[in-house]
């Protein structure tokens, strides 16, 4: 069985400060930058949605999906989309198996 992770809370709030401290001086705009990630994040799901292709990769570091950074992050629409359009490519796929496999058995009669 696989351990268990438990985040050290502690340890979590100190890098939220620092990041934090480092944004104001760098004179990021964290609204601006969550913003930009959420709507990157939206066009990446409409792209496999409108391609009929789930092309998601997991983070080099993380191995987090989009729908685990979504999920994170608190971004709801992100979250329906992707499922939305998984669920959608995967009756796709299924669809063309199954007229694959009656043109086979057709073709056999």
């Amino acid at each position: 069985m696989a351990p268990v992770f438990i985040p050290n809370i502690g340890h979590l709030l100190h890098q939220l400060v620092i990041i934090t401290i480092a944004s104001l001086f760098a004179g990021v705009n964290m609204d601006e930058a969550r913003n930009k990630e959420r709507m990157l994040m939206l066009d990446d799901a409409n792209q496999w949605l409108m391609s009929g292709k789930y092309i998601e990769r997991p983070h080099n570091k993380t191995g987090a999906m989009a729908l685990h950074i979504a999920a994170a992050k608190g971004y709801a629409d992100v979250i329906k989309l992707v499922l939305f359009s998984d669920i959608l490519i995967f009756i796709i796929v299924k669809v063309e198996l199954l007229l694959i496999v009656a043109v086979i058995l057709l073709a056999k009669v």
